[in-house]
């Protein structure tokens, strides 16, 4: 018979593994879309560094100030755009795409 905090780490593993499961499924059907979507478009460049630009702007206006934890509310924010970079950063190199001043920098 297992102990009352086994079943409890069992079923936060299980809720962990089940959340992680969910984001990377996310993860690849946005990746997919905007591969078939823009493979073939003769500005794809533009257009991933354009959407690249819009993301990382409205997560910079993202209000954290809810959250109690100040800082940990500030290194979500630096996490959460530097994923964002990774994550655009994959799509790029999949569509051949180079990471292009001109094209899907940030603009601070």
């Amino acid at each position: 018979m297992k102990s009352s905090v086994e079943q409890m780490q069992e079923q936060l593993e299980l809720y962990i593994n089940e959340q992680a499961a969910d984001l990377h499924v996310f993860r690849v059907s946005l990746q997919t879309m905007f591969l078939t979507m823009l493979s073939s478009h003769p500005h794809k460049g533009e257009m991933i560094g354009g959407l690249k630009d819009q993301v990382i702007a409205a997560l910079k206006r993202t209000d954290h100030s809810t959250s109690n934890d100040v800082q940990g509310s500030q290194r979500r924010a630096q996490l959460e755009i530097a994923r964002a970079e990774e994550f655009f950063q994959e799509v790029q190199v999949a569509l051949g795409v180079p990471d292009d001043p001109a094209a899907g920098k940030t603009k601070n």
